[in-house]
């Protein structure tokens, strides 16, 4: 949504994903518009916390907010790391 309008006309929309302990390496998902969302299909091949960047540009906005995850069982030691939701990473760039 933006300023209370759907978004179905984005110029790009698409999902970075790396585990948070192999930053380096990014996985790539573009997304199609559905008539309804925008969804991409990411493949997690090892439990553990993920970390889920969404680059959306439309309508002269760009969008990239970051969410964590976690999938399958986690260690202690990744339980302990989770970040609580508050802490969610936005980054939001306007171009007039």
């Amino acid at each position: 949504m933006q300023e209370n309008k759907t978004v179905d006309d984005a110029k790009i929309v698409q999902f970075k994903v790396w585990k948070k302990d192999a930053p380096g390496k990014v996985e790539t998902a573009k997304a199609h518009y559905d008539g309804s969302m925008y969804k991409a299909k990411a493949t997690f091949k090892e439990d553990g916390i993920y970390y889920i960047k969404t680059d959306i540009n439309a309508r002269g906005e760009h969008i990239l907010p970051t969410q964590q995850v976690a999938v399958g069982k986690l260690s202690k030691e990744e339980l302990r790391s989770l970040q609580p939701a508050e802490n969610e990473t936005h980054h939001h760039h306007s171009h007039h």
